[in-house]
């Protein structure tokens, strides 16, 4: 499959996603006492779990997301298995070993930023922390590489993982609309409550990305440093949404418990969440790469006689 039509197919997924994210809030403003007209939309534009009877499902809705996510991965890893002169197991494993780390790097930045939580309650199967993916992956997709004992460098075996970990962000997105986690803050619009559908943004952008990082163009440009792409697109993505979550900041790694006590009480409501610190320690990376990489082809076309 040529690269531009792999990148179409979810320029595409993201348009429909678009409309559906117009079709919750248009519900939402549309709301007439006892009902909405969608069986499918809740509260304020949420997920109605009770209108496919989510708890009686024998998988809940989130975890569904993540095993599609999963199923994603290997699909478009077997897909594009050539570009590195993979093998079809080789391709397969690679989308499942991503799911296994990545899963890993989220539980030990949630560990971390919820310790108090976990050394009273234990460890759970739910609570991750997206970020730690992030951070973690490029210290693990080497090991991956030679679990599987894969020939190609480290950074172009990083670029052809990149694509896998944003499409299995955006199945987990959605598996948190579903779940009802992550949701946006609800703000009143002609006294109707409308939830700002960050979960639906989140993995509509993250296809565009997707979409874009897949592009020729892209990976030729940007050739063994796609993941720092990713970072910056994707922590750029998190910071704005961030502001529109209703995810609590009295949490926060990065404040003093005097700090903490004041913004509780609504006198430091604009410090930033731990998301979006973490988002912006993408960006500053995405940067310096791209810095670093202008740098560097300026020296080669000038042949290092610049000064």
């Amino acid at each position: 499959m040529k690269k531009n039509k792999l990148s179409l197919i979810f320029f595409i997924l993201s348009a429909l996603m678009f409309i559906v994210i117009l079709v919750f809030i248009t519900q939402a403003l549309s709301y007439k006492p006892g009902k909405y007209t969608f069986k499918l939309v809740g509260y304020a534009g949420s997920f109605n779990r009770k209108a496919v009877k989510a708890d009686k499902w024998p998988i809940e809705p989130y975890w569904m997301m993540h095993i599609l996510g999963i199923f994603g991965m290997c699909i478009l890893s077997f897909v594009r298995r050539k570009e590195e002169g993979i093998k079809g197991w080789q391709a397969i494993m690679t989308g499942i070993l991503l799911a296994v780390f990545g899963y890993i790097g989220a539980k030990i930045l949630f560990v971390i930023e919820n310790f108090k939580y976990v050394s009273k309650n234990g460890l759970e199967l739910s609570g991750v922390s997206f970020f730690g993916t992030v951070f973690f992956m490029p210290l693990a997709i080497p090991i991956i590489k030679r679990i599987l004992f894969i020939k190609a460098k480290d950074m172009e075996y990083t670029d052809y993982c990149t694509p896998d970990g944003l499409l299995m962000l955006a199945c987990i997105r959605l598996g948190c609309f579903m779940n009802g986690c992550c949701r946006g803050m609800v703000v009143w619009k002609n006294d109707k409550p409308l939830m700002y559908p960050v979960q639906f943004i989140e993995c509509t952008l993250d296809l565009i990305l997707l979409g874009v990082i897949l592009l020729p163009v892209t990976q030729k440009f940007f050739k063994k440093g796609l993941y720092f792409i990713f970072m910056g697109g994707y922590g750029f993505i998190r910071f704005f949404l961030e502001f529109y979550r209703n995810t609590s900041k009295t949490g926060n790694l990065f404040i003093s418990e005097n700090d903490r006590q004041l913004q509780s009480d609504g006198e430091l409501s604009k410090i930033l969440s731990n998301g979006q610190i973490f988002a912006l320690v993408c960006m500053v990376v995405c940067c310096c790469y791209i810095s670093f990489f202008m740098y560097r082809r300026r020296k080669e076309k000038t042949g290092g006689n610049e000064r």
